[in-house]
């Protein structure tokens, strides 16, 4: 299942075992300061037209997007053709000291907060709308939400030909790997067309690390994916498969994490933080299962069938759910939640995902449906 900053994904289904030294900084909650009046609370020191993305507004505000999904918001298209919101930081500022009943109360919950994350992730920088003022009023200042990477002219992998540093990165990527190449190196661009990007050598840097072991951060080989332009010919299983591709759920590009979206299960944990996913429902993998078996039974696992038609599925998965991530937010890593369809081992928790993979290995199945 897809997670933007790390690949497992577990239910949240009761309450999160923690640590003693953990437990011990949450019972502090108790002692809050009291609620004060608003009119007593003093002026903000952000500009008055000063906006904020929802994703500084979790990195530095750290506030779930039920407080601030009200207030009002203007929306711009990214480079890469989302729609991005940018809200009022006063408002927010003041979302957050009424959500905490004042601004002692909620200095007080970022200090609670920034305690936990001393316990459970010391190495992390804790971020406050404090340095994200440093951040905003100076030109030189590290930027620490990217890892203080150096910034510089942005699309210069675009470029034919390209620059020695990155040719050279990108003459190591497996034959017939130019997909991989180009999602890799979106991934990387910045997601304000307005921002610089990476400097030239640390971009390279990041992707070298796209092909080591997996182990070490990179993303596994994957199977030969069929040339641009090929599909796999129209067949009653292959018509069913992409018509259920066609009716998949997607989270919209325009969602602020708390939509109820038909045919998606929604996950969310705050532990070790706050974190929001999705993923498809059990009834909708079921029927992708179901088509995907039809199209190895009428055409088994060669390229006229299993070798082909996963890679539709990938696809589907990739644009609606989630696909190639850089994580840098513990160490650094490639994930790519897409991947697992094109091994057939989506989850051993559907059994006719069990009974696709039996089929593909070549493997007997029982009368019940279970793989022998």
């Amino acid at each position: 299942m897809p997670k933007t900053k790390n690949s497992t994904l577990p239910k949240v289904t009761g309450a999160v075992d923690l640590p003693a030294k953990s437990r011990s900084l949450i019972k502090r909650k108790k002692d809050k300061p009291p609620a004060t009046d608003p009119a007593t609370w003093p002026e903000s020191t952000i500009e008055a037209n000063e906006r904020i993305t929802a994703g500084d507004i979790d990195r530095y505000y750290h506030l779930a997007p039920s407080v601030y999904s009200a207030l009002s918001r203007s929306s711009y298209k990214t480079g890469k053709g989302f729609t991005a919101h940018l809200y009022n930081e006063r408002e927010v500022e003041r979302a957050a000291w009424t959500k905490y009943g004042s601004p002692e109360g909620y200095e007080a919950h970022l200090e609670d907060l920034r305690q936990r994350q001393a316990v459970r992730n010391p190495q992390k920088p804790f971020l406050t709308p404090s340095l994200r003022k440093k951040s905003r009023n100076s030109f030189d200042a590290i930027d620490i939400t990217s890892n203080g990477w150096e910034t510089g002219p942005t699309g210069l992998w675009k470029l034919d030909p390209l620059p020695s540093i990155l040719q050279d990165i990108k003459d190591r990527f497996p034959t017939g790997s130019e997909w991989l190449w180009e999602s890799c190196n979106e991934k990387l661009d910045p997601v304000d067309p307005t921002s610089m990007d990476m400097k030239l050598a640390e971009r390279a840097r990041v992707l070298r690390l796209v092909l080591d072991n997996p182990s070490q951060g990179g993303l596994a080989p994957y199977p030969p994916r069929p040339p641009p332009g090929s599909l796999v010919s129209p067949s009653e299983s292959v018509d069913k498969l992409r018509m259920t591709l066609a009716q998949a759920p997607r989270i919209p590009k325009d969602g602020n994490g708390m939509d109820e979206i038909v045919g998606m299960v929604r996950y969310e944990t705050w532990h070790p933080e706050w974190d929001i996913w999705y993923d498809w429902d059990k009834n909708y993998y079921n029927e992708v299962f179901q088509a995907l078996i039809g199209v190895v039974e009428q055409h088994g696992v060669g390229d006229e069938g299993w070798a082909s038609a996963r890679w539709e599925v990938y696809d589907t998965y990739a644009e609606c759910v989630s696909g190639i991530q850089y994580d840098n937010w513990k160490g650094e890593r490639w994930i790519d939640s897409a991947r697992r369809w094109l091994d057939a081992s989506s989850s051993t928790d559907h059994k006719l995902g069990q009974e696709l993979k039996a089929i593909v290995d070549g493997r007997e199945i029982e009368s019940g449906g279970a793989p022998v």
